[in-house]
């Protein structure tokens, strides 16, 4: 049996219509000229300002020479150079050659020769840094592409599919590094794949976080640039650290992410440390690089992200991504080790054995890939190259066919994925980078102190990390006393950093297996007491004065690493350090001594007594320190974020958490607008309609005849009435959707002309987050008798599809989202009577972290038949008459009614930078539940609403003296007003009020009755128009207090007209 997967051949059609990576993004430069195509820090460059530059640096690329496959070095650090520069080498019909400025200059000079580099794009014209001085190249600097002297070039060509792209080098088992040499053919192919199944639009925000001298940072960039979307940069220190990449993301609010699986796990293991960390605006996790863990950690963060998609990617540098996966159902019943997927279009897996024959089904082989997908092979290097990419005859009749053989082990799924196993070889993966032991091997072979030697990953037992180690036998007895000093200096001349050894050991003769093969197993498990619980003590100076920065590093990197006790001297990276800790350790550094240590200091200091020596030498003053810290901290941050409120400072009046409401909009019974709403409001009118007899005959005779029956409900008038084409709705859909959907989506659009934002909605990323109550119109109207409703349920997923779109509470906020063009989080959010007040916290979280620019927030409430009053009964919430008195001797309950509303948000600081009109800001926010300690189920608690009126003021940093009014939840039964008032009256006595302050309850129950699920958010816009415009609105149907409530001994006054605040 053929263990081959082809599920896509090349189109002719599409194969008849070339295009290319370059092609893709002057298409979407072309559509989006305006859109930001790149942001680093505080600039950004839009897709018309990248091609003006790539157009200049490319003419002067074909005026040096450049053409169609010509290799051009890219010298460049991280930032919006490096961007320009990618591009514009495409431009020209070259090649990019990644010269990555971290690698030794030896092997800078192997890849300049193997690739034939004779340009070489540097940062500015006085760049001629180490490791490229001696290069023969011509330097053509990035700075001079913005010259008005731009030299006459020749006409550029039109990149095609077999066009050279790039050149990357990998590790080689010889010694010597492979410059795979990719046509533009693989990454058109994968890119023209990700459009249709992890697309970007136009306004997408991903991460650029790969290094350019790895394959993922092509497939970031094409895919990106190729979509419309923005790149976010960053430098290589936010890179490192896990922290730092946090608060990029959540900043400049990164939507999709392609991570090696170790700073996956780095990244969630930071973002779960916090206590109660917000949500980040990631919706899609790429990983790829090594074989996926799925980690508990991984699980809660995927749990607490529930937008968020985790997909897996396999490929190596030779084909680049070959298979796709994506993780699936609830993420704590993913498996521990996921497949690698199946193939994506024009890529064919084959499972071969040793004799390179098909394997069956479920079987290991060897993984070998053809199709599409293949590179050229290694560059200038044919005998590599033939043995790598090899002409098989698979049996299948379909002759020989061009194979690359991975050297990976796998089997086949019954689900047609294709699940990873290990290695065939000595080629390894740690942190994400390929390492072949060959390489390293050569390498120190050629230090004429070494006879002989043997590389292998060493797993710590504690951390689950894997590091590089060596074992070196000594050659004569004229060997340098330091050694492995002498080895680490010597490899980092000549290797890539992640390929020099964390941990070198002397060794008197290499094991060997039966066979005669180096025996690694045995030398790795000889390793594992360098992995102890306590670390061995070893000799050195005497630790600089001041033991307490060294008994803090020791214990910093005791956690990091799991052992117990750290001796000064210790070779931490012996012990298992590598680059990921040490990005955690100088965070813990900063966090605990108030010194900032940079990550490359760190690694040139590698013992707990050298890095305590290291601060003692600065030697700030703790309070200078601290000062030094919180300025570069906020300069670090200032410069992350692209914001357009500069000159605002952090403080009391502006606190950076802070939400301003810049507009809103509602429909309330018999108020047709806010204005109208708050007019009753402060005229203490009671807005409910009082049917007569004949009004209520859709009401059944023997419940309307009832001697309990009180026919008194809050109608929201005109609830049938919908401006279908204005919102390009058919009139046969708008017959089948909820009023409640209706009526949301026009306040939605009210509360954007109030807020002045209808222009600018589309430009913002803008969310929604609304709730709404039980849909009574589907049961009600659409639904009249058994049989339609057997018709609805036997398909109401398919032929009744418009019907389910149009009525489930689902779709309340993804329709506002649609019909709006608004590209921000829509959410829907039940939680009852608390619904409303539940999406605006949601909202505010959101965007506090950074995962839209606005948001419109609130719910709507609207049953059929309106016409209906409600069955009073002792002790139930309903009112006896008919009118709702909150906190009143004569309270009897409430009554029900329909209603919505909606406020626009923007952070404070943003709404002050834009000169919008604030109506009030929301200084903070918090959400609990009871729990079980309570009377019944819908029973309020005392405890409960304490906890979160106490968790709201601390949240808003707001003592309760300062507050003067409260908008109440006020149902007007007996004996929930006292639990509400008990609760508030307890919270604010521990915040610090006293019986001589005043504050004057509200609640708007009093005028329009309960709106359910549009409650809060009425109770929220009356609470904004006091502050506005600073007057308090008297209680309706106030006359002296229950007898339960002890006003007396609170600060809490009830007002009984309109009163200056």
């Amino acid at each position: 049996m053929s263990n081959a997967s082809v599920p896509n051949q090349p189109d002719p059609e599409r194969e008849a219509r070339p295009s290319s990576i370059l092609a893709r993004i002057e298409r979407a430069a072309f559509h989006h000229a305006e859109t930001t195509a790149l942001e680093f820090g505080s600039t950004r460059l839009s897709y018309a300002g990248l091609l003006r530059q790539t157009d200049h640096l490319a003419a002067r690329l074909a005026a040096a020479g450049v053409g169609r496959d010509t290799a051009v070095g890219l010298h460049c650090p991280r930032g919006l150079e490096a961007l320009i520069a990618w591009t514009a080498i495409l431009k020209s019909g070259g090649a990019i050659v990644p010269l990555d400025p971290a690698y030794p200059a030896e092997r800078l000079r192997h890849m300049a020769k193997v690739a034939q580099i004779r340009h070489i794009v540097v940062p500015s014209a006085e760049a001629d840094a180490d490791g490229i001085a001696d290069l023969p190249a011509i330097r053509i600097p990035i700075s001079s592409s913005r010259d008005a002297d731009t030299p006459q070039a020749p006409a550029l060509p039109v990149r095609r599919h077999e066009d050279l792209l790039y050149i990357l080098f990998t590790s080689g088992s010889t010694g010597t590094p492979k410059g795979v040499a990719m046509p533009d053919r693989v990454l058109d192919n994968l890119v023209a794949w990700q459009e249709t199944v992890l697309p970007v639009t136009p306004g997408t925000r991903v991460l650029q976080f790969a290094p350019g001298s790895f394959d993922v940072s092509f497939q970031e960039i094409a895919s990106t640039l190729a979509g419309g979307g923005t790149l976010v940069l960053i430098d290589e220190d936010q890179r490192r650290d896990p922290a730092a990449l946090l608060a990029v993301i959540r900043r400049h609010r990164v939507e999709r992410l392609f991570l090696p699986v170790v700073m996956l796990h780095e990244l969630v293991r930071e973002y779960l440390s916090a206590a109660e960390p917000p949500p980040l605006p990631v919706r899609d996790i790429i990983t790829a690089g090594e074989q996926l863990r799925v980690t508990d950690a991984v699980r809660r963060f995927f749990s607490a992200h529930p937008q968020c998609r985790l997909h897996n990617h396999y490929g190596p540098t030779e084909t680049h991504v070959v298979t796709a996966a994506t993780l699936s159902g609830a993420p704590d019943t993913w498996p521990d080790l996921p497949a690698i997927g199946a193939p994506i279009p024009g890529a064919a897996i084959h499972l071969l054995d040793d004799a390179r024959r098909p394997v069956a089904d479920g079987t290991e082989g060897e993984l070998y890939i053809g199709g599409l997908v293949l590179a050229r092979g290694y560059h200038n290097d044919a005998s590599r190259t033939a043995a790598s990419f090899i002409e098989i005859d698979l049996g299948d009749g379909s002759g020989p066919q061009r194979l690359y053989r991975t050297g990976d082990l796998a089997r086949r799924l019954p689900t047609g994925e294709f699940a990873y196993l290990g290695r065939a070889d000595d080629q390894v993966k740690i942190n994400g980078f390929r390492i072949e032991l060959g390489e390293v091997e050569t390498t120190l072979e050629k230090h004429p102190a070494v006879a002989a030697c043997a590389a292998a990953a060493v797993a710590n037992p504690h951390t689950g990390s894997r590091n590089l180690a060596a074992w070196v036998v000594p050659g004569d007895a004229t060997t340098p006393a330091r050694l492995p000093e002498t080895l680490r200096a010597f490899l980092a001349e000549r290797l890539p950093p992640h390929a020099v050894p964390a941990i070198i050991r002397t060794i008197d003769a290499l094991p060997r297996t039966p066979s005669g093969k180096i025996d690694r197993r045995t030398l790795a498990a000889g390793l594992q007491d360098t992995f102890p619980k306590t670390a061995p003590a070893r000799e050195g100076p005497s630790p600089a004065k001041g033991g307490e920065p060294l008994s803090t590093l020791q214990a910093i990197w005791s956690a990091i690493l799991h052992i117990e006790e750290i001796p000064p001297h210790a070779d931490l990276f012996e012990l298992g350090a590598n680059s990921i800790s040490v990005a955690r350790a100088a965070r813990e550094i900063a966090r605990r001594t108030g010194h900032r240590i940079a990550t490359a200091r760190l690694f040139e200091h590698r013992t707990c007594a050298a890095q305590a020596a290291l601060i003692a030498h600065t030697h700030p003053s703790p309070e200078q320190a601290k000062s030094d810290t919180a300025e570069a901290t906020d300069a670090a941050q200032r410069a992350a974020a692209p914001r357009a409120d500069a000159g605002i400072e952090d403080s009391d009046d502006f606190p950076s958490d802070a939400i301003a409401i810049i507009g809103m909009a509602g429909r309330f019974p018999g108020a047709a607008s806010v204005d109208d709403f708050w007019s009753a409001s402060l005229a203490g009118l009671d807005l409910l309609t009082r049917f007569d007899p004949a009004t209520l005959i859709r009401v059944p005779e023997h419940l309307r005849n009832h001697p309990g029956y009180v026919p008194v409900r809050g109608v929201l008038e005109q609830a049938d009435c919908f401006d279908a084409a204005f919102f390009g709705i058919s009139p046969r859909e708008a017959d089948l959707m909820d009023p409640q959907h209706r009526v949301f989506l026009e306040c939605c659009w009210h509360a954007l002309e109030d807020a002045g934002a209808v222009r600018e909605r589309s430009r913002l990323i803008t969310g929604v987050f609304a709730g709404q109550s039980l849909n009574t119109y589907l049961l009600n109207n659409l639904s009249p008798d058994r049989a339609r409703i057997d018709a609805f349920l036997a398909q109401h997923q398919t032929g009744e599809l418009a019907t389910l779109l149009g009525n489930d509470k689902d779709f309340l906020a993804t329709r506002v989202a649609h019909k709006l063009d608004l590209r921000g989080p829509a959410l829907t959010v039940q939680a009852g009577c608390s619904t409303s007040l539940v999406a605006v916290v949601q909202a505010a979280r959101s965007l506090l972290a950074g995962e839209c620019d606005m948001c419109l927030a609130g719910g709507v409430s609207l049953s059929f038949p309106q016409e209906r009053g409600h069955l009073h009964s002792e002790g139930s919430i309903a009112s006896r008459d008919g009118t709702c008195r909150p906190f009143d001797a004569d309270a009897s309950g409430t009554v029900f009614g329909g209603g919505a509303g909606v406020v626009v948000l923007k952070r404070l600081r943003d709404a002050l930078a834009a000169g919008d009109r604030i109506h009030a800001v929301i200084r903070g926010c918090a959400l609990n539940n009871d729990g079980a300690q309570k009377s019944s189920f819908s029973a309020p608690s005392v405890e409960g609403q304490r906890r979160v009126i106490t968790e709201a003021l601390r949240r808003a940093r707001v003592t309760a003296d300062t507050i003067g009014y409260v908008e109440t939840h006020g149902t007007g039964t007996p004996l929930g007003d006292p639990i509400e008032l008990t609760g508030l009256n307890d919270a604010f006595a521990a915040a610090g009020a006293t019986p001589g302050n005043t504050c004057w309850l509200g609640s708007a129950k009093a005028n329009i009755g309960h709106l359910e699920a549009a409650a809060g958010i009425a109770g929220l816009i009356r609470a904004a128009c006091a502050v506005r415009d600073g007057m308090i609105p008297p209680m309706a149907h106030f006359t002296r207090p229950n007898e339960h409530l002890d006003l007396e001994g609170t600060p809490f006054r009830i007002p009984t007209e309109p009163t200056p605040w």
